[in-house]
């Protein structure tokens, strides 16, 4: 039996390679067709602010690329000067992630991480310990109070405040879905991975129930169930303490941030 070759062309038409399953092709007639691009999204946070958590929960709720640790951006820790800002990407959303500040220096003191002070920590109180100079990615601030101003000031004044949301981590911990309502109306309804409330719900629990790190502690418990509710926060410093720490405090900075 002879065997035939199939041709190549019939008339002046060629003959696919496959038969049923063809590719997209990449144009429509003399239009390209589009390809979806998720959005850009980059985390921004000082320490121990929660970018971690929120990090996890975009990733299982959102189809978005995500830069946490700046390898395209910047680093999510590192204070958006004014100079590096001009230098990114056009199209993205920054999500800034701020926890309340009597909480943030009482959980830096818990957990000081990379701070150049971390060695204090052990030795002072938390209100000694926020009086202490600190030395932060090449920078020096005259104490924590002057950080956190800094840091959420350069957030605010440099940050383009249309694609520019910021998140509160109480929030987050106490009214979950407002918060991932918040998100969703800043990202195309394409990327959310899932609709259903219910299926929401069960992802923020998984994920507030686990630690953000490997080391730390569950969401809901232990830390977080002792301190993240607002009436408690008066409990961290003492009347003499807290007035020091709110002299220091750009006000209008906190107003700004709802606390």
């Amino acid at each position: 039996m002879r065997t035939h070759k199939i041709p190549k062309t019939v008339g002046t038409h060629k003959i696919p390679k496959t038969v049923g399953t063809h590719k997209i092709p990449k144009t429509v007639g003399t239009h390209k067709i589009p390809k979806v691009v998720p959005p850009t999204v980059q985390i921004v946070g000082a320490f121990n602010s929660g970018t971690n958590v929120v990090i996890k929960l975009i990733k299982s709720l959102f189809n978005v690329t995500l830069h946490p640790e700046g390898h395209t951006l910047f680093w999510k820790h590192t204070r958006p000067t004014l100079e590096l800002v001009t230098k990114q990407p056009k199209k993205v959303l920054y999500i800034v992630v701020v926890k309340h500040p009597l909480f943030w220096f009482h959980s830096i003191h818990k957990k000081p991480y990379a701070m150049s002070t971390a060695k204090l920590a052990s030795e002072l109180s938390t209100i000694a310990y926020i009086k202490q100079s600190v030395a932060l990615l090449n920078e020096t601030y005259y104490d924590f109070v002057d950080y956190y101003n800094q840091f959420y000031n350069s957030c605010r004044a440099n940050l383009p405040s249309e694609q520019t949301v910021f998140i509160n981590y109480t929030d987050l911990l106490t009214q979950p879905m407002n918060v991932i309502e918040q998100l969703s109306a800043c990202l195309p309804y394409h990327t959310r991975i899932c609709t259903d409330q219910k299926a929401i719900a069960k992802v923020i629990t998984t994920v507030l129930a686990r630690p953000a790190k490997s080391h730390g502690q569950p969401r809901y418990g232990g830390e977080a169930a002792r301190w993240y509710a607002a009436a408690n926060l008066s409990k961290l410093f003492n009347v003499p303490d807290s007035q020091w720490i709110n002299e220091r405090l750009d006000q209008n900075l906190i107003r700004f941030l709802g606390y």
